[in-house]
Parts: structure tokens; sequence; C-alpha cells
């Protein structure tokens, strides 16, 4: 399987981003389903302020977003406005039968300019599975804390439920 991958936007803290909202991770056949949420809590026990998945799911059909669609401008700042996140989460899954097309991806776009500020990916041995939900979300906490390292201290906000 290929390296992970994973890059910072140059000049960014990605302590700075405190509050973040992690939407569903789309892929083609509905299998993501775990993704998000142990993502959340992975990113959440790290010391990150993290929206509730359901909150963050209920905001995007209120305003009618369908999971795997672009966001938009206006979404994202009313996704920002709702949350209070710095950033938003967005992750893909591809999960294709043969094992060397497998991929998940996860960017954090600041919520105020839309920028990309943090992208990782990797190939993964399973997919589809909680399990592989857990691997995924260990995989994305774990360079992200390579990034922010001990910067994390206390949380503004209430905990994920």
């Amino acid at each position: 399987p290929r390296r992970p991958e994973a890059s910072v936007a140059p000049g960014v803290d990605l302590a700075a981003y405190r509050r973040l909202a992690v939407m569903p991770f789309s892929d083609r056949a509905g299998e993501a389903r775990d993704y998000a949420p142990a993502a959340a809590k992975a990113l959440y026990a790290m010391g990150f302020d993290v929206a509730p998945p359901e909150s963050v799911a209920a905001i995007l059909r209120d305003l009618d977003v369908r999971r795997g669609e672009p966001i938009a401008a206006p979404t994202l700042q009313e996704l920002r406005r709702r949350t209070r996140a710095a950033a938003v989460v967005m992750g893909s899954l591809d999960c294709p039968r043969d094992p060397k097309g497998r991929r998940v991806k996860v960017l954090f776009l600041d919520s105020a300019r839309g920028d990309a500020v943090f992208e990782f990916s990797y190939a993964p041995e399973r997919c589809a599975t909680p399990a592989a939900a857990e691997e995924a979300a260990e995989r994305l906490a774990a360079r992200v804390r390579r990034e922010v390292g001990e910067r994390l201290t206390g949380r503004t906000e209430g905990a994920l439920p």
C-alpha cells in the first residue's frame, strides 16, 4: 500500500482551529457512514472542540446539502455560523474491490475563507466497516497530533455528546 500523505498549508497552525465541524464522509456506495463519527471522536479525544456530528448532519439537511456534493461558500459560512466551527472537516472514501484503488481522504477547510488548511490521505487495507472507520480515525488523529504537538490544552466548549 502507498504511504500516508499529509500536508499543512504554509503558515497554518492547526492548533488554532480549536472548534471543528466534521461533515459526513462521501462515498459511492453509502459505506462511509461510520467514518465521520469516528473522526469526530478521535479529534475530540485530542482536545479539539467538535460540533456533534448529528447536529452537523441536521444542519446540512436543513441546507439541502447531499452527501458527496461540493459545498458552496454560502453553505460553508452558514455551517460556520451555526456550529461556530473554525474549520470544517470533509472526508471521502473510495473502496473499490481492487485494494490498490482504496483511498481515505480528509480535508480541513478554513470555514471563514474556504481554503484547505490540512490534507491527509492513505490507502486502507480494509474498507467500509466500523473497524476500518476506527482505523482511519486513529491514523488521522496520529497525523494531526504530529502537527499540533502539545498545543491543544483544555476545551473552550462543552463535551462531544
